[in-house]
């Protein structure tokens, strides 16, 4: 089943598939689709002119939730039965899964990523188009608001948000975006642009055997330390024959990150508000990841905005670093996305306009 407006420019469609619901959302430029009853996840994001989709898309089938009958229980709860790779909204708990807070079980990566979303259009228009997703948790009181805005030829939309505290008592909580990226966009020779004096962090634990970063250092953004006690510049794409996986997390100095592929001149940008997200977690997976559930499959990237460094909610909490909101109270966000130039760095995204260039030729700044 097809439902849609018939505009031009500024567009969406609601469509029906093996009993998944899907939203698409589009302008002469790029194309958005979210999965509807699986935590409005994005799963396309889409360079029109070059037909390429930006998003990595795991080895997994799309699977209408409830349909798989999970032959046992797994310990990090369903994230990864029903992960189809592209976006997830990651609230109210982050990272592994915990019973350890206000006796609430909460999986990987928290509620709202697996849970149906509603949405309805504030406006409708050529020029024009707003649509809001909801959600309310089920196991905490919270209520999620994602407003997708796009204008008419442009290259970036945005993503304005509300968190609300439903309940009676206040609560802590993680808060994080989870874009995983992959080829033909991801190639060896892209490039991670954040801004100048971010701060990369690796876990002071054995993350993977397969890493490629020493555990436990801080390093000034692009050089790190490799396992072999070699510098190496983590700015660098490297091939999916280097079989390795890491995550760490950046203390970000302003609130944009940049992947960008030089041979095909087209990079995929965000930019956010640092008061709110003021860390990046970075997933590096170039084929390292073996065994449940990618087995090597997995050539991709995942740039996150996050309140918080890697951790649980209780382990945030614990460390000073979790957020807390009272009864009734909300807090509001807004996120630009869009495509870039590939072929010069960035020097920085804002989130209400424009991108600042390095100019190819002299050095100097350039403002598109």
């Amino acid at each position: 089943m097809l439902i849609w407006n018939c505009a031009q420019g500024c567009r969406y469609m609601e469509y029906h598939r093996e009993g998944n619901r899907f939203l698409t959302i589009e302008n002469e430029k790029l194309r958005l689709t979210f999965w509807l009853n699986k935590g409005a996840d994005l799963i396309e994001l889409r360079h029109k002119s070059s037909d390429l989709d930006v998003l990595w898309h795991a080895p997994l089938p799309v699977r209408k939730p409830g349909d798989y009958i999970a032959p046992i229980s797994s310990g990090g709860g369903a994230f990864f039965d029903y992960y189809p790779g592209g976006w997830q909204e990651v609230f109210p708990n982050a990272h592994s899964p915990t019973n350890d807070y206000k006796k609430a079980p909460l999986g990987l990566h928290g509620e709202v990523c697996l849970l149906p979303w509603t949405f309805h259009v504030e406006e409708d228009r050529v020029e024009h188009l707003r649509i809001r997703l909801e959600v309310e948790t089920s196991r905490t009181p919270f209520r999620l608001k994602k407003t997708i805005e796009i204008f008419h030829d442009q290259l970036w939309f945005y993503l304005h948000e509300t968190i609300i505290n439903v309940g009676q008592e206040e609560m802590d909580y993680n808060w994080g975006h989870h874009p995983t990226f992959g080829a033909p966009l991801l190639a060896e020779g892209s490039i991670v642009d954040v801004p100048e004096g971010s701060t990369m962090v690796t876990p002071d634990y054995v993350y993977s055997a397969t890493a490629r970063y020493a555990q436990g250092q801080r390093k000034r953004w692009p050089i790190a330390t490799d396992v072999r006690g070699a510098e190496v510049n983590a700015a660098h794409v490297v091939s999916r024959e280097t079989g390795t996986s890491d995550s760490f997390h950046l203390e970000m100095s302003e609130g944009w990150v940049t992947l960008r592929n030089p041979n095909l001149n087209l990079g995929i940008g965000l930019a956010w508000d640092i008061e709110q997200f003021p860390y990046m977690w970075c997933w590096q997976g170039y084929c390292g990841n073996k065994g449940y559930p990618f087995y090597g499959r997995n050539y991709n990237i995942a740039l996150e905005p996050f309140t918080n460094p890697i951790g649980t909610l209780p382990e945030s909490i614990a460390a000073g670093h979790s957020r807390v909101l009272h009864p009734s109270e909300s807090v509001s966000t807004t996120l630009r996305v869009g495509f870039t130039r590939g072929d010069l760095p960035l020097r920085r995204i804002q989130v209400d306009n424009g991108e600042t260039y390095e100019s190819k030729k002299n050095g100097k700044e350039e403002r598109i």
